[in-house]
This record gives C-alpha cells, structure tokens and sequence, in this order.
C-alpha cells in the first residue's frame, strides 16, 4: 500500500483544513501513546534492577580506593538491555577528600582519595559523617529513554567513619564555679630529681615523670584527677608510685594524691634498713636465666609462706611442644592434623606460596589483619582488639627487633601469616603471633609446619605461647598435644 492510499483511507473525500487538524491530532495522540509505551518500559526495566552495591564505609585520613560494579538488568525480560552509569555527584574531592570517576563504558564507579571530614567540622561540633551519593545512569540497547526524562537517578549514603582522634575536646576546667573544697591542681604534673653521682664519680640515674589530664576528662572539663609521688633515698632506692584517681568519687584527685604520699611514706620507712631485701633481689639476679618454676624452687620462696605467698598464674603459663614432632606432624596423635595439612595441599595445589616476610612486607599484613578483624565482627572478646595494636606495633618496629616472619600466599592474596623469635639458650622457637583464614581447612596447620622447618630447624622445643584463659584457645593448644609448660608465679611479699 502505498502512502498516498494510506491518506485515502485515512481522511477520505474530507476538505483539507479538516483534514490537516485529524491528522495533527492523530499525530499528537499516537506520540503520547508512544511516549507512555516507552516510559512504561523503562519503568520496568528499573524495577528489575538489584542495587546491591555494599559500598565499604571510608575511614577518615586512610587511603580509599573502591571500585563499585554498577548492577544489570535482566536478561530473561530485556534483551541487550544494558544500565549506563552517566555521572555521580554527592562526594566533594576539596570537601570529603575523595573522587568520583565514571568508567568510559559507563558500568563502574571509581571512588579514590583519602578521607576527610575537616570541612564539616564547625565550632567543635562532631563533623557529619553520612553523604547521599547520586547515580545518575539511563538505559542503552533495546530500550529508548523518553525525550523528557533522558536520565534516572538512584540515591544511597556512603559513610566516612570519624578518625577518633577528632572527636576529642579540651575543655578548661571551671575553676571559679567549683565549690569548695575545690583541691585545685593543674592539667598536667612534671616532676625532675636529679641524683648526684656517687663519691668515686660513679653516676647515677635521674628520675623524670609526667602526668596529664585524661582525653574524658578535657571532653567533660573536669579534673585531672590522677596522681604521682617519687623519691630517692640516699642509700641508693628510687622509690615512685602512682594513683589512678577514681573520677566517679568527689574528691578523688585529693585521694590520689594521699595515695601516693602514704605509699611513698610507707617504702621509705621500710627501705631504710633493707639489706635482707637486697640480698634477696641479689640472688633473684643470679637466677635471671632460670624459669619461674625454677627461681622459687631454687630460692627456697615456698618454705617461707610468713614472708611470701607464691600464686601460680594457671591461665599464663605457656604450652610447650617437641620440635621435630611440631615439624614432622607424626604420630597418632598428630594424624588429624596432618589429615588437614594434606587436605590443604591437595586443594590448593600450583596456587600457594611460602614466603619469608620482611619489613616492607607490612603492608600486606596490615590488609589482612583489617579483612581478618572485621569478619569477627563487633561482638567479640576485647582481647582481639588489643592484640591487632600490638601486632601493628611489632611490623612498625620491626627492623628494631629480631624476629622472623613467614607468610603463605594463595593466588597472590596472602592468607596466613605467623611471627617467631628463637632462644637459643633453651634451643626454643617462640611463636608470638599465628593468624591465617578460617574458611581455609589446612592452612593453619601448614603454615605452622612450614614456619618451623624453613625458620626454626635447630629448634629442640617449640613454645606457643599462653592461652589467656579462653576455652576456645586451650583447645587448640592441647590439641597438638603439648610435652610440657612453663609455668608462672605471682610472688607477693608479706610486709
């Protein structure tokens, strides 16, 4: 059919004026017909979309670079339908410290930079710390975006988490207002004795200390409330103690201060004619490389209970194993363990690797102690969060200390990575620190192995260290069946 037949059909033998307004508001009433059949579509191609993007929170002043995958619509609907990312506003690189790049092709969001939240902090206020992040995108291939909505916009919040440090104040305290007895002391305490050397020019060591007032208490304005007293005697005893104020007593800053004069008070009377006391620490010295369990013995502390109690510390004392067995894994008792470290082999074989790790290998630890702590999540032992500082604390200090490192590596992500320093005295490797993936069966077993034989062959026992108490720990320590341990002891004198 041709076009003209088609206007034939159309406007028949109508009079032109008439005809012309039919087909202007056909034309009209067909392109809003059109235009509802294209919104209608992008509708449901958005409703198909799953924005599951789990952005990771930012930490103010530490590094960020998150690549976020932009989402697909469904193929069983939409054929060649794709989402096109076209901007994303929101993050500010002069304000919040952090960029936002499109991907040419428009199907990631580039998120780099390093935190801040300086520009939002105002008169001491706690700097807001949740931002809206807009996508804007719109729909390319089988689907035509209308003329008057050519883009959509998604919206959801990123998080940059406060650097703690920042959201501490330093408050005056209010003197003036305070009622009496006010027991006024200054924010912070410095104290310098200077001890003169002996007579044949021997010099001696001064004493220097320092106390300042709390991160709480500037927060609240209140009180330095803690305490030092130091001293030194002149039969040679530096004598110094410390109070910690309890800042939920009233007048717990004059307490402390007590504390410290009568506990300084006390050791003076009783330093003043203290050679048994000496003669005592003397011996103790002689016996500085001896165990715990061998200095009270040899001291003879056990068979003087009037002067001293001896309290063995049952949750410190230390799991001591056999080196070669440690090595070799044999035995009955061992065979569940080398049951895993097969398994571990077998799974990963061709994509691990054993390296030892130096220095400059801090950074891969420092991510995987990040991924290892936030899968334990908020709700666990205190002690976790401690051990991560200390941790951080050894690979900052390393080049200073003499220990060895070892990690183990799967598809160049490193997995599991352990800390050890060896005795040679006792011939002993000491195994500070062994951390690897849980969801990995034999990793932790091979890692341990590994660490033994390429760092410590000549070690003739292995100490892995205390079991803090935890149930958890204890049985995994029995578990590779230890041959002995090192016990500890409080000693307490008995004035």
């Amino acid at each position: 059919m041709t076009l003209d037949k088609a206007l034939q059909i159309l406007i028949g033998n109508q009079e032109d004026d008439k005809a012309e307004k039919f087909l202007h508001f056909l034309s009209d009433k067909l392109w809003e017909l059109y235009n509802i059949y294209v919104m209608d579509k992008m509708k449901m191609a958005d409703g198909e979309l799953k924005w599951n993007l789990n952005i990771p929170n930012a930490k103010e002043n530490i590094e960020y670079n998150q690549t976020v995958i932009m989402p697909q619509v469904n193929s069983d609907i939409f054929d060649n339908v794709e989402l096109e990312l076209v901007d994303a506003k929101g993050l500010d690189e002069d304000k919040h410290g952090l960029k936002l790049t499109v991907a040419p092709d428009g199907k990631s969001l580039a998120i780099t930079g390093i935190p801040s939240l300086e520009a939002f902090r105002k008169d001491g206020a706690v700097a807001e710390s949740t931002f809206e992040l807009t996508l804007i995108y719109k729909f390319c291939g089988g689907i035509e975006m209308p003329e008057d909505r050519p883009t959509l916009e998604h919206k959801m919040p990123f998080v940059i988490n406060q650097d703690p440090r920042k959201l501490w104040r330093n408050l005056p305290v209010d003197w003036e207002n305070m009622p009496e007895p006010k027991y006024k002391n200054d924010d912070t305490q410095v104290e310098y004795v200077k001890v003169e050397a002996l007579v044949d020019g021997t010099p001696q060591k001064d004493i220097v200390a320092a106390s300042k007032r709390g991160r709480s208490h500037a927060q609240e304005g209140k009180p330095r409330d803690d305490h030092f007293r130091m001293e030194h005697m002149d039969n040679g005893w530096y004598i110094m103690a410390v109070a910690d104020g309890a800042g939920s007593a009233k007048y717990s800053r004059q307490g402390s201060t007590i504390a410290c004069d009568e506990a300084v008070s006390h050791c003076m009377s009783k330093l003043g004619q203290s050679k048994a006391f000496e003669d005592s620490i003397s011996g103790y010295g002689n016996l500085q490389d001896s165990s715990d369990e061998e200095a009270v013995e040899q001291l003879g502390l056990k068979n003087m209970p009037d002067k001293f109690k001896i309290t063995e510390q049952v949750d410190l004392k230390d799991y001591l194993y056999d080196g070669n067995a440690m090595r070799t894994l044999s035995g009955k008792k061992l065979h569940k363990k080398k049951n895993h470290l097969n398994a571990f082999k077998r799974e990963y074989e061709g994509r691990y690797e054993y390296r030892r790790l130096c220095c400059s290998d801090r950074g891969d630890v420092w991510k995987f102690l990040d991924r290892w702590r936030e899968e334990k999540g908020e709700e666990v032992e205190e002690h976790l969060d401690y051990e991560v500082r200390g941790i951080h604390e050894i690979l900052k200090n390393c080049s200073l200390l003499n220990v060895r490192m070892s990690g183990v590596y799967i598809d160049g992500h490193l997995e599991a990575f352990t800390i050890g320093s060896y005795n040679p005295l006792e011939q002993m490797a000491v195994i500070h620190i062994e951390k690897a993936n849980p969801e990995i069966r034999g990793l932790y077993q091979f890692i341990n192995q590994q660490f033994l034989i390429e760092e410590f062959p000549e070690a003739v026992l292995i100490n892995r260290e205390d079991d803090l108490g935890l149930e958890g720990l204890r049985k995994a320590k029995l578990s590779y069946n230890p041959i002995d341990y090192a016990r500890k002891y409080q000693v307490e004198q008995i004035w």
